[in-house]
């Protein structure tokens, strides 16, 4: 099954818990994977807005429309950096719903360590997903490890 149609068919299970406007709103933040941008959640961000919820999506470092240059970003918390910002700015009080696609997993993964009381679910979508004895980026350094 594509990565899109398991995204889908996530998205209108969570619309289809009820008929018209959610009575309990949730606000989303969608995480793209490698390669792609905000842009890759156009199905799904208004399915969820129908429903009621909130939702953000944003272009991770030197993806999407961010400006920022790859050669300019040396580390993963660079790379997250505008997905951290976000959280940083919501109030105290709010909690989210992290999705993160595909490398979008890591992302999330170390912004729910980074901010786990602002965190309601994390949900990875054929993601990547760190296990609780390693750092976030375990995984991509044990593949260049293997490369070199």
């Amino acid at each position: 099954m594509s990565s899109e149609k398991v995204v889908l068919i996530f998205i209108l299970c969570m619309s289809m818990m009820s008929s018209g406007h959610c009575k309990d709103s949730k606000h989303y933040v969608l995480v793209h994977g490698a390669c792609h941008g905000a842009w890759s959640w156009y199905k799904l961000k208004p399915l969820l807005e129908s429903a009621g919820h909130k939702v953000t999506v944003l272009d991770l470092a030197a993806s999407g429309i961010n400006m920022q240059k790859i050669e300019d970003v040396h580390t993963f918390s660079q790379y997250t950096e505008p997905l951290l910002q976000l959280l940083a700015k919501i109030p105290p009080n709010e909690k989210v719903i992290l999705v993160g696609h595909s490398l979008g997993g890591l992302n999330i993964a170390l912004a729910m360590e980074k901010f786990p009381e602002k965190i309601l679910a994390g949900v990875f979508v054929t993601a990547f997903v760190p296990d609780t004895e390693h750092s976030p980026s375990y995984v991509l350094e044990k593949v260049y490890a293997s490369e070199s």
